[in-house]
Protein backbone atom coordinates (compact mmCIF):
# COMPACT_ATOMS: atom_id res chain seq x y z
CA UNK A 1 0.00 0.00 0.00
CA UNK A 2 1.11 3.60 -0.83
CA UNK A 3 1.50 5.94 1.35
CA UNK A 4 -0.16 9.38 0.70
CA UNK A 5 1.46 11.51 3.31
CA UNK A 6 4.92 9.52 1.18
CA UNK A 7 3.64 10.77 -2.35
CA UNK A 8 3.45 14.17 -1.16
CA UNK A 9 6.68 14.68 0.50
CA UNK A 10 8.20 13.15 -2.84
CA UNK A 11 6.54 15.45 -5.24
CA UNK A 12 7.31 19.25 -2.68
CA UNK A 13 10.90 17.69 -2.76
CA UNK A 14 11.09 17.38 -6.74
CA UNK A 15 9.32 21.03 -6.56
CA UNK A 16 12.37 22.20 -4.76
CA UNK A 17 14.81 20.63 -6.92
CA UNK A 18 13.19 22.40 -10.20
CA UNK A 19 12.82 25.62 -7.96
CA UNK A 20 17.10 25.41 -7.37
CA UNK A 21 17.53 24.73 -11.16
CA UNK A 22 15.45 27.51 -12.37
CA UNK A 23 16.69 29.69 -9.94
CA UNK A 24 20.58 28.77 -11.04
CA UNK A 25 19.27 29.52 -15.07
CA UNK A 26 18.34 33.30 -14.06
CA UNK A 27 20.43 33.91 -11.71
CA UNK A 28 23.29 35.06 -13.93
CA UNK A 29 21.38 37.33 -16.14
CA UNK A 30 19.63 38.90 -13.18
CA UNK A 31 23.12 39.67 -11.60
CA UNK A 32 24.60 40.99 -14.99
CA UNK A 33 21.42 43.25 -14.89
CA UNK A 34 22.10 44.59 -11.71
CA UNK A 35 26.00 44.77 -12.02
CA UNK A 36 25.19 46.72 -15.28
CA UNK A 37 22.62 49.40 -14.14
CA UNK A 38 24.93 49.75 -11.05
CA UNK A 39 27.89 50.49 -13.72
CA UNK A 40 25.36 53.06 -15.29
CA UNK A 41 25.12 54.75 -12.45
CA UNK A 42 28.72 54.91 -11.62
CA UNK A 43 29.29 56.36 -15.20
CA UNK A 44 26.39 58.73 -14.41
CA UNK A 45 28.06 60.07 -10.99
CA UNK A 46 31.40 60.32 -13.18
CA UNK A 47 29.50 62.24 -15.58
CA UNK A 48 27.89 64.71 -12.86
CA UNK A 49 31.29 65.06 -11.23
CA UNK A 50 33.14 66.02 -14.41
CA UNK A 51 30.24 68.49 -15.15
CA UNK A 52 30.71 70.08 -11.54
CA UNK A 53 34.50 70.02 -12.15
CA UNK A 54 34.29 71.89 -15.60
CA UNK A 55 31.83 74.55 -13.71
CA UNK A 56 34.60 74.93 -10.89
CA UNK A 57 37.62 75.33 -13.26
CA UNK A 58 35.70 77.64 -15.62
CA UNK A 59 34.82 79.83 -12.80
CA UNK A 60 38.56 79.63 -11.98
CA UNK A 61 39.74 80.15 -15.60
CA UNK A 62 37.52 83.39 -15.88
CA UNK A 63 38.23 85.73 -13.20
CA UNK A 64 42.17 85.60 -14.49
CA UNK A 65 43.69 83.87 -11.03
CA UNK A 66 47.47 83.16 -11.26
CA UNK A 67 49.18 80.52 -9.18
CA UNK A 68 51.61 83.01 -7.21
CA UNK A 69 54.10 80.25 -7.09
CA UNK A 70 54.64 80.34 -11.14
CA UNK A 71 55.96 82.83 -13.12
CA UNK A 72 54.49 82.41 -16.68
CA UNK A 73 50.98 83.47 -17.08
CA UNK A 74 49.85 80.78 -19.38
CA UNK A 75 51.28 78.15 -16.99
CA UNK A 76 50.46 79.94 -13.92
CA UNK A 77 46.45 79.71 -14.90
CA UNK A 78 46.57 76.15 -16.41
CA UNK A 79 47.96 75.43 -12.94
CA UNK A 80 45.18 77.30 -11.00
CA UNK A 81 42.61 75.65 -13.38
CA UNK A 82 44.03 71.91 -12.95
CA UNK A 83 44.23 72.46 -9.12
CA UNK A 84 40.43 72.90 -9.26
CA UNK A 85 39.86 69.99 -11.25
CA UNK A 86 41.57 67.50 -9.04
CA UNK A 87 40.22 69.45 -5.69
CA UNK A 88 36.47 68.76 -7.36
CA UNK A 89 37.37 65.43 -9.52
CA UNK A 90 40.43 64.02 -7.81
CA UNK A 91 39.29 61.99 -5.38
CA UNK A 92 37.40 59.42 -7.45
CA UNK A 93 39.03 60.35 -10.99
CA UNK A 94 42.57 58.85 -12.43
CA UNK A 95 43.76 62.20 -12.68
CA UNK A 96 46.68 60.94 -15.18
CA UNK A 97 43.61 59.80 -17.98
CA UNK A 98 42.02 63.19 -17.58
CA UNK A 99 42.54 65.19 -20.31
CA UNK A 100 41.92 69.26 -20.17
CA UNK A 101 41.39 71.15 -23.40
CA UNK A 102 40.75 74.58 -23.67
CA UNK A 103 39.55 77.25 -26.94
CA UNK A 104 39.19 80.71 -26.93
CA UNK A 105 36.77 82.72 -29.30
CA UNK A 106 35.05 86.24 -29.82
CA UNK A 107 31.47 85.56 -28.94
CA UNK A 108 29.18 82.79 -27.76
CA UNK A 109 27.70 81.88 -30.83
CA UNK A 110 31.32 81.02 -32.75
CA UNK A 111 32.17 78.51 -29.72
CA UNK A 112 32.29 74.66 -31.55
CA UNK A 113 31.51 75.88 -34.67
CA UNK A 114 33.46 75.93 -37.86
CA UNK A 115 34.82 78.37 -40.62
CA UNK A 116 31.80 79.12 -42.54
CA UNK A 117 31.26 77.08 -46.13
CA UNK A 118 28.93 76.74 -49.07
CA UNK A 119 27.24 73.22 -48.92
CA UNK A 120 27.13 72.76 -52.79
CA UNK A 121 25.56 68.95 -52.54
CA UNK A 122 23.10 69.97 -49.31
CA UNK A 123 25.01 66.46 -47.09
CA UNK A 124 25.62 69.13 -44.16
CA UNK A 125 29.40 68.54 -44.37
CA UNK A 126 32.11 70.52 -45.87
CA UNK A 127 33.58 68.60 -48.33
CA UNK A 128 36.91 69.14 -50.55
CA UNK A 129 36.38 71.62 -53.25
CA UNK A 130 33.38 73.26 -51.36
CA UNK A 131 34.20 77.12 -50.85
CA UNK A 132 34.71 78.66 -47.27
CA UNK A 133 35.67 81.90 -45.79
CA UNK A 134 39.22 81.23 -44.03
CA UNK A 135 38.93 83.15 -41.07
CA UNK A 136 41.98 82.89 -39.20
CA UNK A 137 44.00 83.19 -42.81
CA UNK A 138 45.99 79.74 -42.53
CA UNK A 139 44.62 78.80 -46.43
CA UNK A 140 42.89 75.78 -44.53
CA UNK A 141 39.57 74.92 -43.43
CA UNK A 142 39.15 74.56 -40.05
CA UNK A 143 36.10 73.08 -38.10
CA UNK A 144 36.94 74.87 -35.05
CA UNK A 145 37.22 78.66 -35.39
CA UNK A 146 38.91 79.01 -31.79
CA UNK A 147 42.49 79.08 -30.18
CA UNK A 148 44.21 77.31 -27.87
CA UNK A 149 44.54 78.51 -24.68
CA UNK A 150 42.62 80.50 -21.87
CA UNK A 151 41.86 83.64 -23.04
CA UNK A 152 42.18 87.37 -21.96
CA UNK A 153 39.56 89.75 -20.51
CA UNK A 154 36.15 89.84 -22.23
CA UNK A 155 37.32 86.55 -24.40
CA UNK A 156 34.83 83.79 -24.70
CA UNK A 157 36.21 80.38 -22.99
CA UNK A 158 35.04 76.68 -23.99
CA UNK A 159 36.44 74.27 -21.37
CA UNK A 160 35.93 70.62 -22.40
CA UNK A 161 36.95 67.94 -19.80
CA UNK A 162 37.47 64.21 -21.31
CA UNK A 163 37.81 60.94 -19.28
CA UNK A 164 38.11 57.30 -20.91
CA UNK A 165 35.48 55.53 -18.62
CA UNK A 166 36.50 51.36 -18.73
CA UNK A 167 33.56 49.23 -18.71
CA UNK A 168 33.96 46.41 -16.07
CA UNK A 169 30.37 44.81 -17.48
CA UNK A 170 31.71 42.82 -20.93
CA UNK A 171 28.24 42.54 -22.34
CA UNK A 172 27.12 45.97 -21.46
CA UNK A 173 30.21 47.20 -24.00
CA UNK A 174 28.51 45.36 -26.27
CA UNK A 175 24.94 46.61 -25.81
CA UNK A 176 26.49 50.42 -25.70
CA UNK A 177 28.90 49.72 -28.68
CA UNK A 178 31.93 50.90 -26.43
CA UNK A 179 35.15 50.78 -28.41
CA UNK A 180 37.94 48.65 -26.25
CA UNK A 181 35.53 48.28 -23.37
CA UNK A 182 35.95 52.60 -23.33
CA UNK A 183 32.89 55.00 -23.10
CA UNK A 184 34.67 58.46 -23.55
CA UNK A 185 32.78 60.74 -20.84
CA UNK A 186 32.95 64.65 -21.71
CA UNK A 187 31.81 67.53 -19.79
CA UNK A 188 31.77 71.40 -21.15
CA UNK A 189 31.50 74.61 -20.01
CA UNK A 190 31.47 78.07 -21.98
CA UNK A 191 32.03 81.09 -20.13
CA UNK A 192 33.36 84.76 -20.57
CA UNK A 193 36.13 86.18 -19.09
CA UNK A 194 35.77 88.73 -16.58
CA UNK A 195 37.21 91.70 -17.00
CA UNK A 196 40.50 91.52 -15.08
CA UNK A 197 41.57 95.08 -14.55
CA UNK A 198 38.47 96.14 -12.24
Amino acid sequence: MINGFSILHRIKKTQRGATAVEFGLVSPAILLLMFGVAECSLMYFTQNLMENAAYNAARMGKTGYLDPTITDPNKAREKAIIDTINKYAGFYLDMTSVKLTSKVYKQFGDAGTGEPYIDSNSNGVRDDGENFTDLNNNKQYDSDVGTAGYGSEKDVVLYTIDYPWKIATPILAKVIGAQNDIVPLQARLVVRNEPYGL
